[in-house]
């Protein structure tokens, strides 16, 4: 009755709203229960049951709140439940009292889980204080089954019982979680092993015994049944505390310790596991604890960038996670990523694989739209993802609702999915699934609102979220407005509406798939308003600078719905293709490119030339590139964007391909670029600018930044000076200058006037200025402020950067900015903030010297890092160790010297220089020198250095500087010709003397031997040639750096002495006794070198030149004989595997002497294996079981290539080939390794010393497990078939086995190839652009057969250009072009003179057949590769490759490079060549001789870009003809093989040259031989002659033109109109 006056409503209602809370009383009423719940029914005039039934899920709440401490309450609400609810189970009743209270509860458990986390989340009431251990009771009682059913739930709850300060709850908590821990199954507690720890740890030091008790449990007591499932949790740090010894000993303790390479790339495998985990907890911990081991493991992380020729891939690896953990959805753990990016440091990208995936080959486009049941699969993928990684239990409903929603809409048009989900999905996503199959909830959520389009206003301020919330939903209301929308799509998308305000990952999924269904299906108004979005974010940024970091993203997402678009458009539109290909019932009339047509004319509404200059404002030059590239540069206005987008990217060669193509006149600003870009002078020309645009803020900026480069420091303060009190207003614009001058100058009072003038909080000097002064006042807090935003204004261009796909590069700025960042951390730590001995700037500065040595090697990169040591130096001087800092900054002043002289920055060299001599280091004689040298004052840069010299022992104790400046003298000596050769070879020998074991002072003096012998008579010569061996020798046991020149030069030597003869005519009376004997010890001693080199150096290094050496196996002289098979065998035996392959195909030459020859070298193996096997640790019986097995699989190889098939087009493994497919299913099956390029290259170490351990291949290596049972038979001539194989790491490769062809031609070409890429990557500028050649693995199996590694994702040239010009109605049927080529054939058979000839050619291929191949292969480009990021990557690859595969093709005379033996590789855009049997210029004997030296036809150049053959590609040409003719010897090397070894085709071309009868007589024995090794002598003086810069006829006579002059005249002729309009039809010259 009280109730009733106070609550104004009767007794019923206000019973029935509230029977929860009262039958909850109630049941704790004891023997009163019954009485009170009679009064209740009569009060609420409704029975029990009915009551109930209002409120079931609050009573089952509110009762299980009270499980733990009045259980005997809560089983008597449950039988009364169960009484009155459903008919009562006898199996219930009769169960105990946890199994009964489990069995009543299953049911209701998802609710009681969510309210009980609803009450967490509330007030701290009495209530939410029962939950823990009402929880830590229930765990119990459910049991280990149920317990996985609901632990995503139960985690919510546990993980917020942490989250509190009631130490009392917090104690229930750490309960809980114990008894979680326990109760959990196997497979349900694996996963969460990192999870449970790292989120209980933080509370060890309140709780040490129950924290420490249950992760004991968890990590030593269950461990062993865990590990198999856990796998590696290296990342997880211990605090190093009593209770966690035995775990701070297994994980901790061995990071602390000397890892080899293999364990630290097994912690760095494990760490990107680690932070990589859906829990933001676990990625926390990991990050931190990863933070820390890069920290003090910074030799290991430079060990695998800088240890061997190439940069380790897990480098990469890494990079690309760290890169991409930048987007993180916690802002701690962004910052994390962001300091372990530091601590990696700014390895040059140049060095690196790609990185960061672009997103084109990952990204998942669905052809139907929202209509597409994969699209479904995709949304459940994504929401699972999103219920996850919910902070609050009303975001969490929200996922749950939209998952049970859309798994309704799954079981009601796909149940086949429904009812088996296990099959689509991943365990951890299946979990969530089926956890909502039946659940039950509502939606209460209200999301009529009324929302204004366009959503970005450029004049209102908007972060990306709420844009994209806003957009999504204006979109989802418009898809569900589209009439035709299936059903399925309706109930896909129609329960998204109440997540469109949560996680942006789920939006950023969405936006794309919504855009493109309205495009498609939309009315013309829903169209218009998504291109009016779109728009007014692409006009609102194109016409100045972005400063706006959320307008910036929001602009790149728009930018990434482009790119989905376009990727959408490619494939539907090869979707079609496909179709209309294939055999499909469906009439091709059906299967139209409708919807292709419909989304390309509406995404042409919008304006190309705005998206590029919008583009390039947001920092994303090589989108505006590409857009600015599709209407083609024509107005002043476009090449001005052109030259502006390559000078922002950096990209020289770009913008002297501007210049050399532009007929328009520069503007000031671009010949500012320009120069600028050549290193020239541009001062004058910024104050002309400055005086004829002075609101311009490019000049003063510009003039700025410029003097900021060039040390000018005290000078630009000034200059900002005079300019701030001039003009106020430009204080924002250049003040940050001053700033860095300042700190730069360690003018800390100068610094903080111009800080405090000065409030930006997003400029990068300032950021360190003011960290600077923080570090330098000893404020921890302050400094710690600064440095956090200073790494957060990092976040913004590295996560548009990782939007755009392959961003490295993009972002490299940034990369330097956080390598500064933890350089200034480390010092400032050390040196200020902790006490620490004057050591410590020792080991600082050589971890900063370590450290610069993996950034990009110019002035631009590395000097702000040699200004910022110089700066803290200034800054720990005043801690008492201002003498060792002075030391170090003379030192590093040096270092400035040195990259300036390096890139010829004369007045920055100046600079430096003169500010090292104020510190008087020990290296500046030598450093003044050099720039004597490279000024061409020769005479005094000697003089300085010889004073040098005659003072080192005073000040130089290292034998290393004193050998390196006693060779510079030499080498100095040499060039200059200052004195006799006696006394250059003794300097020489001087620098081997002071330091025995350094390989430059050896290879240096083998050098000057070697030189010195070519111009000696035979005699003296061959004196001479023993030390030429030795010294070669000496410097490859200290190092391989000069590996491709000492040991080709050591054996050429060598062969040259063993097997040199006197003329016939000369007989020992006339040569002398005395001559004969000095010779045969010449030879004896350089026998006795040879074999102490057999003995002494590594395997690997014989293992380069295995092939010259096999070529060798037949020389007569027996002692030559015998070391090459002891240095045959010796790698044999140590590299069986990859040797084997190499050398079985000469056992079955025709040669039989050559073939015994081989056999014996395997003997001689097989006897080192039987004599050392046991001692070296090996089985002594494996080599013998290897070589049985390796022939057989051989053999079976040779089977498949060699099988006849008729017409067929398929083999099968298992019936054609049995006897071989037994052989490898057997156990007892030696595995050998696939021969694929990866498994046979070998990795040389870097750097000096013997390297002993070195391991030259990847570890593992791949082996054969299987052939699949499909061989395809392909249709050209000779059918070679495709093999599948399965390798020992489960991945497929193909290979291609070729029968009657004759592949050593074919391999050593890819050795000659190959040594081309080692040589390029040793040259810097080749290096910075990555040229290289595509190679693969080829290998004989005998003079008639062998196997090609297959490349996969490769495209014909014929069928790229072929499938364009069809789609435009284009090109030339079968018949036309044989009509073409009969009157091309009647033109060749005029008898007129050719000029006349020449003339009808050229008019014929221009007016017939030019005009119907237009150039369309930049447009395969742009479709293959969507992505500006990855278009840009890709053609600068197809740019680079093909200026190095012209290059090597015409040295080595490589013709009929039709269109299908060109290729295309669809995922990185390099051009591939294969089929190499016209080589040396066979092309041009011909019927219809070739003349054109390689391929560079319109198509060709089309690709490259809208500067043609100019910039990059004719730069490439030149960077790569100049390596190569530096490098002649190392790579003739390489072809000598074919003199030694040659082809047995020679004899039979070159059989008239040697008057041997025209009819049946064969060419046999001696006449054979010397016929073929005339011709391939021939053939090296060929090479030789272009090798040297001599073209044309009779090139001998002529004089050397230079690199450029000779790539010049070899563009002009590919390109020549002349030349192509007379290739062979075939040829396709028109493609």
């Amino acid at each position: 009755q009280i109730y009733e006056g106070t609550m104004k409503q009767p007794a019923q209602m206000i019973v029935g709203n509230n029977f929860g809370a009262v039958f909850t009383k109630v049941s704790r009423l004891g023997d009163k229960q019954q009485e009170v719940l009679r009064f209740i029914e009569k009060v609420g005039q409704r029975t029990l049951s009915m009551l109930m039934q209002l409120c079931i899920q609050t009573i089952y709440n509110r009762l299980l709140l009270y499980v733990s401490k009045e259980k005997d309450t809560v089983i008597w609400g449950l039988k009364m439940l169960d009484a009155n609810i459903s008919k009562p189970s006898p199996s219930v009743s009769e169960s105990s009292d946890d199994v009964m209270i489990a069995k009543l509860v299953e049911p209701r458990l998802l609710a009681v889980w969510a309210s009980f986390i609803y009450l967490q989340q509330g007030k701290c009431t009495e209530e939410t204080s029962l939950i823990m251990e009402s929880v830590t009771e229930l765990i119990k009682i459910i049991g280990p089954k149920r317990l996985t059913t609901w632990k995503n739930k139960i985690l919510s709850i546990l993980r917020n019982g942490l989250n509190t300060k009631n130490k009392e709850m917090e104690h229930s908590a750490l309960i809980a979680w114990d008894a979680f821990v326990r109760q959990s199954e196997e497979q349900c507690l694996a996963p969460l092993v990192g999870e449970i720890v790292t989120i209980m740890l933080p509370h060890h030091t309140a709780f040490p015994d129950l924290v420490s008790r249950t992760i004991k449990y968890l990590m030593e007591v269950k461990w062993s049944e865990l590990k198999p499932r856990v796998g590696e949790i290296k990342w997880l740090k211990f605090p190093d505390l009593p209770q966690f010894s035995a775990l701070v000993e297994r994980y901790n303790k061995p990071r602390e310790r000397t890892l080899s390479t293999a364990k630290f790339k097994g912690y760095i495998t494990a760490y990107i596991h680690g932070i990589t985990r859906e829990s933001a907890e676990v990625r926390c911990h990991a990050l931190a604890s990863f933070r820390e081991f890069l920290h003090s493991n910074q030799k290991n992380i430079y060990q695998l960038v800088l240890g061997n020729e190439t940069v380790d891939t897990i480098v990469s690896e890494l990079i690309s996670t760290l890169l991409t953990g930048v987007q993180d959805s916690n802002a701690d753990c962004r910052e994390l990523f962001c300091a372990c990016l530091g601590e990696v440091g700014a390895v040059d990208e140049a060095t690196l694989q790609s990185v960061v995936t672009t997103k084109a080959s990952n990204q998942k486009v669905f052809l139907a739209g929202i209509e597409d049941k994969d699209f479904g699969f995709e949304l459940l993928n994504i929401l699972a993802k999103g219920y996850k990684q919910s902070s609050d239990q009303g975001r969490e409903d929200k996922y749950a609702f939209v998952i049970q929603e859309t798994l309704k809409a799954f079981q009601e048009h796909h149940p086949e999915v429904y009812d088996n989900l296990a099959s689509y999905f991943e365990e951890g996503v299946l979990e969530i699934l089926q956890l909502h199959k039946n659940s039950k909830y509502m939606n209460q959520s209200d999301m009529t609102t009324h929302i204004v389009s366009p959503v970005f206003k450029s004049e209102v301020s908007i972060s990306l979220e709420t844009w994209l919330k806003t957009w999504s939903q204006i979109l989802l209301k418009m898809a569900l407005e589209v009439e035709s929308l299936s059903t399925l799509a309706v109930a896909l998308i129609t329960p998204l509406k109440i997540i469109t305000n949560t996680h942006i990952e789920t939006l950023q999924f969405l936006l794309p798939n919504l855009v493109l269904h309205i495009l498609l299906k939309g009315s013309q108004q829903a169209i218009d308003c998504v291109l009016t979005e779109i728009q007014s974010v692409l006009y609102a940024t194109q016409n100045q600078p972005v400063k706006s970091d959320n307008t910036k993203l929001i602009a790149q997402t728009i930018f990434s719905l482009i790119d989905y678009l376009m990727i959408w458009i490619n494939r539907k539109r090869n979707h079609v293709t496909e179709r209309k290909s294939s055999n499909s019932l469906v009439p091709t009339t059906m299967i139209t490119y409708k919807d292709v047509t419909l989304m390309e004319k509406t995404l042409n509404i919008i304006s190309k030339e705005v998206m590029a200059f919008s583009a390039f404002h947001c920092g994303a030059y090589t989108r505006a590139l590409m857009y600015l590239e599709y209407k083609m540069p024509s107005e002043p206005r476009d090449w001005a964007l052109l030259q502006e987008i390559y000078a922002a990217m950096n990209e020289p060669d770009g913008m002297e391909g501007v210049e050399a193509t532009r007929t328009t006149p520069p503007t000031l600003k671009e010949m500012i670029q320009v120069r600028e870009t050549a290193g020239k002078d541009t001062i004058p020309m910024y104050e002309q600018g400055m005086q004829q645009n002075p609101e311009d803020l490019f000049y003063p900026r510009g003039l700025c930044h410029l003097m900021l480069h060039r040390g000018q420091l005290k000078s630009l303060i000034h200059l900002v000076n005079d300019m701030v009190d001039q003009k106020p207003e430009l204080l924002t614009s250049i003040n940050e200058f001053r700033v860095q001058s300042a700190w730069s100058l360690a003018r800390w009072d100068l610094l903080e006037d111009f800080l405090v003038t000065d409030t930006s909080t997003s400029c990068w000097a300032l950021s360190v200025g003011r960290q600077l002064i923080s570090a330098r006042s000893r404020d921890t807090g302050q400094f710690d402020k600064f440095l956090t935003i200073a790494r957060n204004e990092q976040l913004a261009s590295l996560s548009a950067a990782v939007m755009e796909g392959r961003g490295y590069g993009r972002c490299y700025e940034n990369m330097i900015n956080l390598h500064m960042l933890r350089d200034i951390e480390k010092w400032c730590r050390t040196l200020l903030f902790t006490d620490n001995p004057p050591e410590a700037l020792s080991a600082l500065t050589e971890e900063f010297n370590l450290r610069i040595d993996v950034v990009s090697d110019t002035w631009q990169t590395r000097e702000p890092l040699y200004n910022l040591h110089r700066t803290l130096l200034h800054l720990v001087a005043d801690t008492g160790i201002k003498s060792l800092a002075d030391r170090c900054l003379g030192e590093t002043w040096l270092q400035s010297a040195q990259i300036a002289r390096k890139e010829m920055l004369v007045p920055r060299g100046d600079n430096a220089l003169q500010n090292a001599a104020l510190f008087s280091p020990v290296q500046y004689k030598i450093e003044l020198a050099r720039w004597l040298w490279d000024r061409n004052e020769q005479k005094e840069a000697m003089k300085q250095l010889k004073l040098y010299l005659e003072n080192m022992d005073h000040v130089i104790t290292s034998k290393r500087k004193r050998a390196e400046a006693t060779l510079l003298y030499a080498n100095w000596s040499e060039k200059t010709a200052f004195f006799d050769s006696e006394e250059i070879r003794n300097l020489f020998k001087n620098v081997t003397e002071t330091d025995s074991c350094w390989e430059d002072g050896h290879y240096q003096l083998a050098n000057y031997y070697y030189k010195w012998s070519k111009a000696l008579s035979s005699t003296i010569k061959h004196s001479m040639m023993p030390h030429v061996i030795r010294h070669y020798g000496e410097s490859l046991k200290y190092g391989t750096n000069y590996i491709f020149h000492s040991l080709p030069r050591l054996l050429t030597t060598w062969f040259e002495l063993e097997g040199y003869e006197q003329p016939v005519s000369v007989n020992a009376s006339q040569i002398g006794a005395s001559q004969v004997e000095n010779r045969n010890k010449n030879l004896d001693l350089a026998n006795t070198h040879m074999s102490h080199l057999i003995d002494s150096l590594p395997a690997f290094q014989w293992l380069t030149v295995f092939s010259q050496l096999l070529s060798r196996i037949c020389h007569p002289s027996e002692s030559m004989y015998s070391k090459v098979v002891e240095i045959c065998s010796e790698v044999l035996y140590y590299y069986p595997q990859q040797a084997m392959w190499q050398i079985y195909a000469l056992t079955n030459n025709q040669s039989k002497e050559r073939a015994t020859r081989a056999t014996e070298i395997i003997k001689r193996a097989l006897q080192k294996y039987n004599q050392r096997a046991l001692v070296d640790g090996r089985d002594s019986n494996w080599f013998k079981a290897f070589y049985k097995h390796f022939k057989q699989l051989c053999k079976g190889l040779y089977e498949i290539s060699s099988k006849d098939t008729g017409n067929g087009m398929k083999l099968n493994m298992s019936t054609d080939f049995r006897p071989l497919k037994r052989m490898l299913e057997d156990p007892k099956f030696t595995p050998i390794i696939l021969p694929i390029q990866a498994n046979t290259t070998v990795i040389l170490p870097v750097g000096g010393g013997p390297h002993p351990g070195h391991v030259p291949f990847p570890d593992p290596l791949v082996t054969l497990t299987s052939i699949k049972d499909d061989i395809i038979v392909l249709s050209s001539l000779q059918r070679p078939k495709k093999i599948s194989v399965i390798g020992s790491d489960g991945k497929t490769y193909g290979l291609l086995c070729k029968p009657k062809d004759d592949l050593r031609k074919d391999r050593r070409f890819m050795e000659f190839n190959m040594m081309v890429n080692r040589l390029l990557k040793r040259d810097i500028t080749a290096r910075k652009a990555q040229l290289h050649i595509r190679t693969y693995a080829v290998t004989p199996l005998s003079e008639n057969s062998g196997l090609v590694e297959w490349v996969d994702n490769t495209k014909l040239l014929r069928s790229i250009l072929r499938s364009l010009y069809d789609e435009r109605k284009l090109g030339m049927t079968g018949s036309e072009t044989k009509a073409i080529f009969e009157k091309l054939r009647s033109i060749k058979k005029k008898n007129v003179i050719a000029s006349v000839k020449t003339k009808e050619f050229v008019e014929l291929f221009k007016n017939s057949v030019l005009p119907r191949h237009p150039a369309v292969l930049a447009v395969w480009y742009r479709r293959t590769f969507p992505e500006p990021s990855s278009w840009f990557a890709a053609r600068q690859k197809y740019t680079h490759t093909t200026a190095v595969i012209s290059m090597v093709g015409y040295v080595v005379g490589l013709g009929d490079r039709h269109a299908e033996n060109i290729m295309f590789d669809m995922k990185t855009g390099e051009i591939v060549h294969v089929d190499f049997d016209c080589l040396f210029e066979k092309g041009e004997t011909f019927e219809w001789p070739e003349k054109v030296p390689f391929r560079l036809t319109h198509n060709m150049v089309n690709a490259f870009g809208v500067t043609g053959i100019e910039g990059m590609f004719r730069l490439s040409c030149i960077t790569t003809m100049r390596v190569i003719r530096n490098e002649k010897e190392s790579l003739i090397s390489v072809l000598k093989a074919f003199v030694h070894d040659p082809l047995g085709e020679w004899a039979k071309q070159d059989r008239r040259n040697y008057g041997l009868d025209r009819g049946r007589q064969s060419v046999r024995g001696s006449d054979a031989s010397t016929i073929m090794k005339d011709k391939a002598q021939k053939i090296m003086k060929t090479i030789e002659d272009k090798l040297k810069g001599q073209m044309g006829k009779h090139s001998h006579a002529k004089l050397p033109i230079s690199p450029a002059g000779q790539v010049e005249k070899l563009l002009s002729d590919a390109t020549s109109l002349d030349n192509l309009a007379q290739m062979y039809i075939g040829w396709t010259p028109y493609y």
